[in-house]
This record gives C-alpha cells, sequence and structure tokens, in this order.
C-alpha cells in the first residue's frame, strides 16, 4: 500500500501540478516548461525541508483566501467581458452546459461519471496520505471533524473558480482555446484582469501549485 501510494502521488498529483506551474509560468513570463519544472521542484523541496507540515498548512491556508478573493475577481471581469450569461450562452454551443453527457459520449458517459466518481472521490479525499495528514495534524477531533464538513462547502466553489472561467476562456479566445486549453485560466489572468489584479494572482497560483507539490512532498516522506 505504501509504494502504491507513492507511486500514485508521482503519477498523477505530483506529474500534473508541475505540468499546471510550467504552463503559468510559461504563459505569463515566457519560461520554457523545463525551466519552470526544475524551478518549482527545487524551491518546493527547500521550503517543504525547513517548514515541513507547518509551512505546507500555513502556506494553503493564506493562498486559499487570496485566491477564493482573485477568482472572484476573475469571474466578476469575465462575466462582464462576455456579456453576461446571455452572452455566454450566445458564443457557446449548448453542449458546453451539459453536466452529464449521453452513454455513448466517448469521453464522458453519465453512468461512468455516477460510478466512477464516488470510488476515486472517496480514495482521494478519504485515504490519500495528502489529505490524512492533514486531518491527523488537527488539535482535537471535533476541529478535525469541522474541517472535514468545511472543506466539503469549499468543493461547491470549483464550479464557479473552474468550471465557469474555462467557458469564458472559450468565448473570449476561442483560437487560443483549439490550440491549447491548458492555459484557459493563465490566459485569463494575464489578458482579462486589470494590472492590479495581475501581480496577486499570478504570485498566489504559483503559491498553490508549491503548496501542492509541498503536500505531495510532505506525505511520500511520511510513507
Amino acid at each position: 500500500f505504501t509504494w502504491l501510494s507513492i507511486l500514485s502521488a508521482l503519477l498523477t498529483k505530483i506529474s500534473v501540478t508541475i505540468f499546471a506551474g510550467a504552463v503559468v509560468l510559461n504563459e505569463v513570463l515566457g519560461w520554457s516548461k523545463w525551466v519552470a519544472s526544475i524551478s518549482l521542484l527545487v524551491l518546493t523541496g527547500v521550503y517543504t525541508s525547513i517548514g515541513g507540515l507547518a509551512a505546507v498548512v500555513y502556506t494553503e491556508v493564506l493562498q486559499s483566501i487570496v485566491l477564493l478573493i482573485g477568482c472572484t475577481a476573475l469571474l466578476w471581469y469575465g462575466m462582464a467581458a462576455v456579456g453576461g450569461w446571455k452572452g455566454l450562452e450566445a458564443k457557446l454551443p449548448p453542449t458546453h452546459f451539459e453536466l452529464m453527457k449521453p452513454l455513448d459520449h466517448p469521453d464522458f458517459p453519465w453512468l461512468g461519471v455516477i460510478l466512477g466518481m464516488p470510488i476515486s472521490g472517496i480514495w482521494y479525499w478519504c485515504t490519500d496520505q495528502v489529505m490524512v495528514q492533514r486531518v491527523l495534524s488537527a488539535k482535537s477531533v471535533s476541529a478535525s471533524q469541522s474541517a472535514c464538513v468545511f472543506a466539503g462547502w469549499l468543493k461547491l466553489t470549483p464550479m464557479f473558480m473552474m468550471v465557469l472561467p474555462g467557458l469564458i476562456a472559450a468565448a473570449l479566445y476561442p483560437e487560443e482555446m483549439r490550440r491549447d486549453s491548458n492555459r484557459a485560466f493563465a490566459v485569463l489572468v494575464a489578458k482579462l484582469l486589470p494590472a492590479g489584479w495581475q501581480g496577486p494572482m499570478i504570485a498566489v497560483m504559483l503559491s498553490s501549485f508549491m503548496a501542492a507539490l509541498a503536500s505531495c512532498f510532505n506525505s511520500c516522506s511520511t510513507l
């Protein structure tokens, strides 16, 4: 189980986080993805080895607050630029607004989503060491239970922080999204937000990638 957990962290969370951080640095600062990936790994490894789990927890709490505020601003400016909900519907095909796809859909059939998501969700949120170590670090059982409930409510926000900005990016920058949709969030931050918002958002995005990597490093070290 230990080696399976470490291997899954390497192949899923760590690799995906490095790629996402490299995409942002490439879009915003023009760094090559190799340079960006190595920089993220080195910086994260240094502060994780020095600060341990405390550095991970405090960093994630602070960056989460700024990220929620920044994503709210991004959604506000994005909806204004696209012309509101009616403008968004006019610029995108109806299939972009479907939560459940038909059973014969090649990528996301509704039956596979309903059966698959609970399995992967329970594995990640209830048994993965990255999550378990946070619960075990709480000062009491009641504090850990309250944190789990609060985290569950926060899981409602990705619809507005991730899905809607993706739709806005597809509506405003269709050619760029057709070339590489992984750049959606970074493109919105670089092109849509005013100058005063860009710096804090770029900083908190990078800190969130580093915090996610630090969590994985710390959990792997405990295993």
